[in-house]
């Protein structure tokens, strides 16, 4: 997923604390099956979201709008929603759907910014 210190560069600070993050990749060695399995459906869709919404590449096109829409649709239930994977693992969804929209945003500008300057 990303570095500790990757974290409070990409704007992660305000969403989890380090502590939390460190108890959660600390934690990550130890876990259950189904734990692990519900840690990587989260961190695919994550980074399938934060991936270029307008690459060239339909697949991750694709892929960022489908990780999208698993992550921000409220009216979802169940185990697998994001709210339920969320819950299971001790996750703030609201925090971590606010960091991302932040993170993605600066990748945005900032990809905008090298567009400019290119």
């Amino acid at each position: 997923m990303y570095r500790n210190d990757e974290l409070a560069t990409e704007g992660w600070g305000n969403s989890v604390l380090p502590c939390q993050y460190n108890d959660m990749v600390r934690r990550s060695t130890s876990l259950s099956g189904e734990r692990r399995l519900l840690w990587a459906v989260l961190e695919h869709a994550i980074r399938c979201y934060l991936a270029d919404p307008g690459s060239a590449s339909r697949a991750r096109r694709l892929a960022s709008a489908e990780a999208r829409s698993w992550l921000f649709d409220r009216g979802a239930d169940g185990p697998f929603t994001f709210e339920g994977v969320c819950d299971h693992l001790s996750i703030d969804a609201a925090r971590l759907r606010k960091g991302l929209k932040s993170v993605r945003r600066t990748r945005q500008d900032t990809s905008a910014v090298r567009h400019l300057a290119a």
